[in-house]
């Protein structure tokens, strides 16, 4: 999956990339995503506050890993952590 990274200098702020075969009939949009320390770690966290788990802890080449999620209410939102504090597992 190739994903393109939105630099501010030399902070990246977002990435765009193709849809995913695995997305189905979902229309393209935009998904905002929030950094943290262990994405692997996140999930539980997320179902124990009433969330979804959508998509698994996933690579994205020299990005970093992400999952993708829904709150309790529905809304949607993805966990991401940089490449770089990935140990070299995402890059």
């Amino acid at each position: 999956m190739q994903c393109t990274v939105l630099l501010n200098g030399e902070d990246k702020v977002g990435g765009i990339m193709a849809k995913p075969e695995q997305a189905g009939d979902m229309p393209p949009s935009w998904c905002a995503y929030v950094t943290v320390d262990d994405v692997d770690a996140t999930p539980a966290k997320i179902e124990e506050h009433g969330g979804k788990l959508c998509h698994p802890p996933m690579d994205i080449p020299e990005v970093g890993r992400f999952i993708h999620f829904t709150d309790p209410l529905g809304a949607s939102l993805a966990a991401i952590t940089d490449a770089a504090d990935c140990d070299g597992a995402a890059g």
